[in-house]
């Protein structure tokens, strides 16, 4: 029973980008499970809000700190290394192994170490870069192992350079490590149907990225809606190409009367400039208004405050054309 056993979830992003973990440990909280959420930390100013976020749950939250500056540099730059020199081995037809697993994991040896430090009855990765290191700290722990698909990660890059170099290693760190897990979810039936197939695997349950009517936070409302005017919404965790940007950017002239759009999500300052400029170009100027990101538990809320919400992914890869986007759900319970 889950109220009997001791999870540890892993993933190599913040937890406030990665709101599927915080809901599984929500979850299993909610059951009696003791659950340890281990999280890589790259940004100190996201740290905080990770421990904002945690600060009232029913979990802990344990933080790597693999930052680029700050003390954690050396540890960043080993690991750096320790990829760069494993990828160049895995091109190199070194394929299996340690050289996969690092080549795909920058901070394998750390995270590992860190998944182990406690024990555990359950250790469940949530992206394929915390697999290989979940992997191996099960191993060491005793524990069951067990993955998360959100993506299809061999399928989840366009075209362009470096592209089938993804594909191989994802695809062989998956065939290395998802049949020696003893359960598999998956965020929707297309992914789950084409890892038992390319895997051999037994189907992974479906567990759709789905949110209670409890998210649904009136204190969100008005934050960021402009006036009166019909309001178009998108967001993400980053703002960039292949999103279908562009497409609703110079849509936007053929509206009829005002309308204002508002994208929420980090982008450089050249893609910034890049929408801006479409905009411009197409008489929309003025009507785009750009936002950090929030936390997860205030997703819905920000939505709701809108008039249409947009889910705009193009199909540039297999994993787009195998799963709906989060974004609809939030929309639908908005």
């Amino acid at each position: 029973m889950a109220e009997e056993r001791r999870f540890c979830l892993v993933t190599s992003a913040h937890v406030t980008n990665n709101p599927r973990i915080v809901k599984e440990a929500d979850a299993l909280a909610a059951v009696g499970a003791d659950v340890r959420v281990v999280s890589l930390s790259t940004s100190a100013a996201t740290a905080a809000r990770d421990r904002e976020l945690a600060a009232h749950r029913r979990w802990r939250l344990i933080h790597l700190d693999v930052a680029r500056s700050g003390p954690s540099h050396r540890r960043w730059l080993a690991g750096a290394v320790r990829q760069s020199l494993s990828r160049a081995g895995f091109s190199a037809g070194f394929q299996v192994g340690a050289a996969a697993d690092m080549a795909a994991s920058r901070h394998l040896y750390e995270l590992a170490d860190c998944i182990a430090s406690e024990p555990s009855d359950v250790v469940i990765a949530h992206n394929l870069p915390a697999l290989p290191a979940a992997g191996r700290a099960a191993r060491r722990l005793g524990a069951r192992l067990g993955f998360d698909a959100e993506d299809l990660h061999a399928e989840e890059v366009s075209e362009g350079p470096g592209a089938e170099r993804h594909r191989r290693l994802a695809s062989a760190v998956e065939r290395f490590w998802l049949p020696r897990c003893d359960y598999l979810t998956a965020s929707s039936d297309g992914i789950a149907r084409e890892i038992e197939r390319r895997y051999g695997v037994v189907r992974p349950h479906v567990v759709l990225n789905t949110f209670p009517q409890a998210m649904r936070s009136e204190s969100a409302h008005q934050r960021d809606r402009v006036g009166p005017s019909p309001s178009l919404y998108w967001y993400s965790q980053t703002l960039g190409p292949d999103r279908g940007l562009e497409d609703t950017v110079r849509a936007m002239a053929g509206l009829p009367g005002a309308v204002q759009l508002h994208l929420r999500g980090r982008a450089d300052n050249g893609y910034r400039a890049h929408l801006t400029g479409i905009a411009r170009a197409h008489g929309a100027e003025g009507k785009l208004h750009f936002h950090e990101p929030e936390p997860p538990d205030d997703m819905v809320g920000l939505a709701a405050q809108h008039d249409i919400g947009l889910a705009t992914e193009q199909p540039v890869c297999v994993n787009k054309l195998l799963c709906a986007s989060n974004k609809l759900f939030t929309y639908l319970l908005a």
